[in-house]
């Protein structure tokens, strides 16, 4: 799914539970994922409860992966690496 399909479905629906699988590369998803999460909670006023699955990135540097890594620990979301591929 392309980050403009992923971003209107956020603003769509209310996927304040679901689960989200995607290649480990997309930050793009990654950081839309988050922003979408403070949005959600301001609207809402209850906690965004979606995840999101980062499958694959074996091709993906070190550092990179660390640094996305640090990202979403400072926002708390609940995210989860995978090294089997979409």
């Amino acid at each position: 799914m392309d980050l403009r399909r992923f971003n209107k479905r956020l603003r769509t629906e209310r996927h304040s539970k679901t689960l989200f699988v995607t290649h480990a590369s997309r930050l793009d998803v990654v950081l839309a994922f988050i922003a979408h999460a403070r949005v959600h909670e301001s609207i809402w006023n209850e906690p965004f409860q979606a995840g999101l699955i980062l499958a694959g990135g074996g091709d993906i540097e070190e550092s990179e992966r660390a640094a996305m890594e640090d990202v979403i620990r400072m926002q708390n979301r609940p995210v989860l690496f995978s090294m089997r591929s979409t």
